[in-house]
């Protein structure tokens, strides 16, 4: 398989992943949570499986190669988080940190992309990649905002990188 059939082949894998890890947020069409938290396994796996594969068309040691393996790593993380039985609340962190690994790998992803001369391709995956790190921040933060802890003010707050965000003030 060359490089470019296996770049869509992979490409198409990852969209398929996330249209699937999509429906786990739609109560409204698939009620039952079992149901879903199954779809964000099959999802995040499909991810996952696209993310790899992507980074093995990029060059070596490139940050193309680098942010595709970061993101992958957060999608099964997220499907990790759904498999082992554990409390809620750790579920939810370990999704959340799986979602920030996924945006933070979208990002060296986009900054490896914006090097490349001008295309139209480079046009898609640049809005494609921006789109997948607001996704990705949006649902970390989702998760957070459901698993923070209340301080003694009463504002609910959480620990990141070392530092603890008011998450009343942060939006």
């Amino acid at each position: 398989m060359n490089n470019q059939t296996k770049m869509l082949s992979a490409s198409s894998i990852q969209a398929i992943g996330t249209v699937i890890a999509a429906f786990e947020t739609t109560p409204a069409i698939i009620p039952e949570e079992i149901l879903r938290d199954q779809l964000i396994v099959y999802g995040n796996v499909l991810q996952g499986t696209g993310n790899a594969l992507l980074a093995d068309t990029e060059e070596a040691d490139s940050f193309g190669r680098l942010g595709n393996q970061v993101q992958a790593s957060g999608n099964i993380m997220v499907a990790w988080g759904y498999l082992i039985e554990m409390k809620e609340e750790t579920k939810t962190t370990l999704a959340s940190k799986g979602s920030l690994l996924q945006a933070v790998g979208g990002g060296v992803v986009h900054s490896a992309e914006l090097e490349k001369p001008s295309s139209l391709l480079k046009v898609y995956n640049v809005s494609g990649n921006l789109l997948q790190i607001i996704g990705n921040s949006m649902q970390a933060m989702g998760g957070y905002r459901c698993c923070g802890k209340v301080d003694k003010r009463g504002k609910k707050t959480i620990r990141l990188a070392g530092y603890t965000v008011n998450l009343e003030d942060s939006v």
